[in-house]
């Protein structure tokens, strides 16, 4: 497990940014559907972060990332998998 918490850990240093540079302009409306966009993904196919899942896991793992990136925004931001994300600047 040890194994799958490092490379999810790893795999998140890369997506999150990406995803928070990309929701840099949204305004806080546009923020929480993307969270629960996220949360109804992560409903159906949460499994598929831990267990490799055709058809499951990419779409788990991205909304993770998405609703990671979401939450960064709020103030205090979030800690996760030992990660702390944290954004301030919206434009």
């Amino acid at each position: 497990m040890e194994i799958t918490k490092t490379l999810l850990q790893s795999s998140l240093e890369v997506a999150v940014p990406l995803w928070i540079e990309a929701f840099k302009t949204y305004n806080w409306d546009e923020l929480k559907r993307v969270m629960s966009d996220s949360e109804a993904v992560l409903e159906t196919c949460a499994e598929g972060i831990i267990y490799r899942i055709k058809g499951k896991s990419a779409k788990a793992f991205n909304a993770l990332a998405k609703a990671i990136a979401a939450l960064s925004f709020v103030p205090g931001g979030i800690e996760i998998f030992g990660i702390k994300w944290e954004s301030h600047e919206k434009t």
